[in-house]
């Protein structure tokens, strides 16, 4: 089942980080598995970070493929916005946008929810999303 905005969360700021959690999906064509972090309130804006890489040191989520670098993006929840970062792989990671040809993330990028990433041959779709009690 693909990922959908929460109807409330669209076009809304939401504050309270102890209210949502980030929900992160790897597709990997065969096979989706579907990821829940807490946030919380940390320095700078930041709420959250997750890793995902080839090797489970240093990651939240291991892709076991060899064009996935050891540590190969992160995404961080930064003022309820969602941003990705390429950790220096070696050009593997991609954005599909809903209103924009797809580029390669080189730099920090702010992401809409739920648009695709790709890291190698997985898709990787991340959300903000109500907290389930």
């Amino acid at each position: 089942m693909a990922l959908q905005p929460p109807q409330w969360i669209q076009g809304t700021t939401v504050i309270d980080v102890a209210e949502v959690v980030l929900e992160v999906e790897v597709d990997a064509g065969d096979n989706v598995a579907r990821f829940v972090f807490d946030l919380n309130d940390g320095p700078d804006g930041v709420h959250g970070v997750v890793t995902l890489g080839r090797v489970a040191m240093g990651n939240n989520i291991v892709l076991p493929s060899a064009i996935v670098a050891k540590r190969h993006l992160r995404i961080e929840v930064r003022d309820m916005t969602v941003v990705v970062t390429d950790l220096a792989s070696t050009g593997s990671t991609w954005a599909f946008w809903s209103d924009r040809p797809p580029s390669q993330i080189r730099k920090p990028t702010q992401i809409a929810p739920y648009e695709a990433v790709y890291v190698g041959h997985y898709k990787v779709r991340v959300g903000i999303v109500p907290r389930t009690r």
